[in-house]
């Protein structure tokens, strides 16, 4: 067995040493935190009682919920050194050993909620859309004010030419995606109309069989009488004769012909 050599076994415990150095530094630092913040809403509620989250929401990158934890652990800042000498856990970890009750988490968005986070997002984003284009557009009118009569006149009847080939355009394609797509319905309209006529038929045949004159002369000509001496023959016909036989209940009674007045 190739043991491995002693200075990877000395880097890698030398990474864990630096992890856990900065595991009990992050607990005194969110602790320094809470004692500015607690300083700074001190100062917000005596200047402007009851402003503070809005203030705070809107001026430093915190979280609501990181903002209070993070208060919370600067009024435990006594326990801090009691809480080092047996462990270099995270926020969660002193705030629990201090008694502080773990952070809700909170629940799940509802659907009126999702649909009204994305209503807002596109409604921000269509208004962010709308203003750039009315600052693009006014930085042009600008351009287009500052420049000679001759050069405004130049432009715009640049412009109606580019207008006046793509209308042209699109009428063009227009037609012909119009022409394609009545081709098309057309050719559907005709293999529709075929394929009713070949059902037609089919109907015919299914629904519409022999006259029972018409059945008894095809019965006449397979049965087994007309195979005598062949054995095998006589037998298949025997066979043909029975299936056809299926038919003589549906088929139609011949036609009487009208007796021609005297």
């Amino acid at each position: 067995m190739n043991l491995p050599s002693q200075t990877a076994v000395d880097e890698i415990n030398a990474i864990q040493a630096e992890i856990d150095t900065l595991q009990g530094t992050m607990v005194e630092k969110a602790v320094s935190a809470g004692e500015k913040l607690t300083a700074l809403k001190e100062q917000i509620d005596a200047s402007a009682p009851g402003t503070w989250m809005k203030w705070a929401d809107a001026n430093i990158n915190i979280a609501r919920a990181s903002r209070n934890r993070y208060m919370q652990a600067a009024l435990k800042k006594h326990l801090l050194e009691d809480y080092s000498r047996v462990s270099n856990g995270s926020l969660n970890g002193f705030l629990r050993f201090t008694g502080e009750p773990e952070p809700p988490k909170p629940p799940p968005p509802t659907r009126d909620q999702v649909l009204a986070n994305l209503a807002k997002s596109a409604a921000e984003a269509q208004a962010k859309t709308l203003a750039k284009r009315e600052r693009n557009q006014s930085k042009v009118e600008k351009v287009f004010a500052r420049l000679p009569e001759k050069a405004q006149k130049a432009l715009n009847d640049y412009m109606q030419d580019q207008c006046d080939e793509m209308r042209e355009l699109f009428n063009k394609k227009f037609l012909e995606r119009t022409k394609d797509y009545r081709e098309s319905i057309q050719k559907e309209r005709t293999e529709i109309s075929e394929t009713k006529a070949r059902l037609r038929k089919a109907q015919a045949l299914c629904f519409l069989p022999l006259d029972l004159d018409e059945y008894r002369l095809i019965l006449g000509l397979i049965h087994p009488d007309k195979h005598e001496g062949d054995e095998g023959a006589e037998r298949r016909a025997n066979r043909a004769v029975n299936i056809f036989k299926r038919l003589e209940s549906v088929c139609k009674p011949k036609k009487k012909k009208a007796r021609s007045a005297a």
